[in-house]
């Protein structure tokens, strides 16, 4: 069986788990030749209020503005990645980031999901819940969760190299 994998997605929220998520996510894809996209998941603020209810009413203008601002935070994540030879594109879109990443890679043919994963546990990840976990559910494609620093077995500057 052979494996090919021509394209990356790296959902960013921007933590630091999510930048050693990138790292990763550029070392694949500088092995494998295939292109990276870095994907941002405006998500919709949520109230406690179960429901529709738990959704508030954010003007359209607002989340462009914050779509805006990521978008000029994955540019310059792009522009300081030049060296490593990678074609790296971005994209921001708003939604439910669980869903929308799921959609995101059906719709792009993308092989490989690599993506940060806090790790948490007991009541916060009860209410909460773990956006990788529930992406695991959902993508088309396999995904590689990367465990923020301090919590994986394996870190230090090799962790990242393929």
């Amino acid at each position: 069986m052979n494996i090919t994998v021509n394209k990356i997605l790296c959902p960013v929220d921007f933590s630091e788990t999510s930048k050693l998520a990138m790292h990763y996510a550029v070392a694949f894809a500088r092995h494998n030749g295939a292109s990276l996209t870095l994907l941002h998941v405006v998500a919709p603020p949520i109230t406690s209020l179960p429901g529709e209810a738990g959704l508030l009413n954010v003007p359209q203008a607002d989340i462009q503005e914050i779509a805006e601002a990521c978008q000029e935070r994955l540019q310059a994540i792009i522009d300081d990645l030049q060296s490593e030879q990678v074609p790296i594109t971005c994209e921001v879109i708003s939604g439910i980031p669980f869903l929308e990443i799921a959609r995101f890679a059906d719709e792009n043919g993308i092989d490989l999901i690599v993506m940060g994963s806090r790790g948490r546990t007991g009541l916060s990840h009860l209410l909460i819940g773990s956006v990788a976990e529930r992406v695991l559910r959902k993508a088309p494609c396999p995904v590689l969760t990367v465990k923020e620093r301090g919590t994986a077995a394996r870190t230090g500057p090799s962790a990242a190299q393929v």
